[in-house]
């Protein structure tokens, strides 16, 4: 569901001028629509890139290949790209799924991709371009061949630990939404996350919201296999989490404790 515009986390000023073309944000008119530009992208590769994705050709990896968000990884020149497209968005330009996600991922800044570019058409629908982190992501195991895996869990727990630092709550923090920065050199972060449609901005996010993120990650860790493995992932995690967590230790244990009831009464759901 879309973020209405009270609840935005980067409302107001901010977040108009993200929207409507101001704050550095480029607005080019193009045959396929309007674009709104927040890097280096120009108008020309844009357009090839959402041609390709929606004419399903020389794509690298189609991630959601169905569905109200296909998603698909182009490369061009050397460079990945992923495209993201929105069907069915006859909605207001402030209430549009891919509004929110483009601004929500701007706001985000060194924590997700670089989201570069975001094409609103009545034709076609709605269209972001993020820069590609990498390949694969924390779901069931696709990191686990590699040597530094129970590290990057860890380096999950921080990244998870910052976003709540910083009273924000994601509304889908399960291992398939992060994923290791491979490519990305403006990021210094080990691992990013993505899928940003959907956060809430406090200023000290709830417990509840808090729990239910925890949650989220931890009930998707159930692939790995082994109990060791398992076990040693997730006390990585933990003790991750808890060191980086400026909430207070007290906080921590109580989330904690609420996530594993939320995880043991099957109750971790997106988007409270």
């Amino acid at each position: 569901m879309p973020i209405p515009f009270f609840t935005t986390p980067i409302r107001c000023r901010y977040w108009t001028r993200i929207i409507i073309g101001k704050n550095d944000i480029a607005v080019v008119k193009s045959p396929l629509g309007t674009w709104r530009f927040a890097g280096e992208l120009n108008v020309d590769l844009a357009d090839k890139l959402v041609k390709r994705h929606i004419e399903d050709k020389d794509i690298s990896e189609w991630l959601k290949p169905s569905g109200k968000r296909r998603v698909s990884r182009l490369s061009s020149n050397n460079q990945g790209y992923i495209v993201k497209e929105f069907a069915h968005t006859l909605r207001p330009l402030c209430l549009r799924p891919a509004g929110n996600s483009w601004v929500n991922s701007l706001y985000l800044q060194d924590l997700t991709p670089p989201c570069l570019a975001w094409l609103s058409s009545r034709q076609l629908g709605d269209f972001l371009i993020f820069q590609d982190a990498g390949t694969g992501n924390f779901w069931r195991g696709q990191y686990d061949h590699l040597d530094n895996a129970i590290e990057l869990y860890a380096h999950c727990a921080e990244l998870l630990a910052e976003l709540h630092n910083r009273g924000i709550y994601h509304g889908d923090a399960k291992p398939a939404n992060f994923v290791r920065n491979q490519w990305i050199t403006s990021s210094a972060r080990p691992v990013l996350i993505v899928d940003c449609d959907y956060i809430r901005q406090f200023k000290q996010v709830p417990l509840k919201y808090q729990a239910k993120n925890l949650a989220q990650f931890l009930a998707g860790t159930g692939y790995i296999r082994h109990f060791v493995r398992w076990t040693e992932t997730l006390t990585a995690f933990i003790r991750a989490y808890q060191s980086s967590c400026s909430l207070g230790q007290h906080r921590v244990d109580a989330a904690m404790k609420q996530a594993c009831a939320m995880i043991n009464h099957r109750s971790v759901e997106n988007n409270l």
